[in-house]
């Protein structure tokens, strides 16, 4: 009688072991479910913040670039007004001295070479802002 209540013993542990293996493992597989999800959620959280990043950095270099744009440009008008004025200011200074010693004709070789000083000014301006245009390309 011992035995067979040793034996009833026995299997009704291994019973409730069983139903404790069993309930722990739908416990683990609810847990990895969970896990898996949150996973998930996490890598999707994860991935827009890389496009809002991508974005952000995307509109950061367009607005460099076209502020570098207009710094190239700016500088050019201003290459170009002052280039200008020099050259008047030589024209001036040229025509001054040309009427103070009362020597017309150089006045008039002055003109031709001012209007050939000009046209070099005007070439390397332009030549300049090309160049820096193509820099800020390169640099895409």
């Amino acid at each position: 009688m011992v035995a067979v209540m040793d034996d009833e013993f026995k299997k009704d542990r291994s019973m409730e072991m069983e139903k404790r293996i069993s309930q722990l493992e739908g416990e683990k597989n609810q847990l990895e479910e969970n896990l898996t999800r949150e996973r998930g959620a996490f890598q999707l959280e994860r991935e827009k913040d890389r496009e809002a990043a991508a974005l952000k950095l995307k509109e950061i270099r367009a607005k460099s670039e076209a502020e570098a744009e207009r710094l190239v440009t700016t500088f050019a008008i201003c290459w170009n007004n002052l280039t200008e004025k020099l050259y008047q200011l030589r024209y001036t200074k040229a025509e001054i001295m040309a009427f103070s010693e009362g020597n017309y004709e150089e006045m008039k070789i002055m003109d031709e070479e001012e209007v050939e000083e000009r046209e070099d000014g005007l070439n390397v301006a332009e030549r300049t802002t090309t160049d820096n245009q193509e820099t800020i390309k390169q640099a895409r």
